[in-house]
């Protein structure tokens, strides 16, 4: 899962996926403030049919961190999923 997070975020902001790892955190090493950050989640939420609470969302730091979450939370099924 985290290969598939580190993927999107270098697309979606024109990064090097070799620079980013499960410790890039989204406000210290991508600059993403909270709007960009929401918009992010949204569209990994659209692509996985999942809503992840804000309480959640907002103590996830790193990439690992919305990679584990995303790992716990869904199926077998749908993480294969491209997001």
């Amino acid at each position: 899962m985290l290969e598939k997070v580190i993927t999107f975020v270098a697309k979606a902001y024109k990064i090097d996926p070799a620079t980013l790892s499960r410790h890039t955190d989204f406000i210290k090493d991508l600059a993403l403030d909270s709007m960009k950050l929401v918009e992010s989640i949204v569209e990994i939420e659209d692509a996985y049919n999942i809503e992840i609470p804000e309480k959640k969302l907002f103590k996830m730091k790193t990439l690992g961190d919305l990679a584990d979450y995303l790992e716990a939370t869904l199926s077998p099924a749908v993480k294969t999923a491209a997001i």
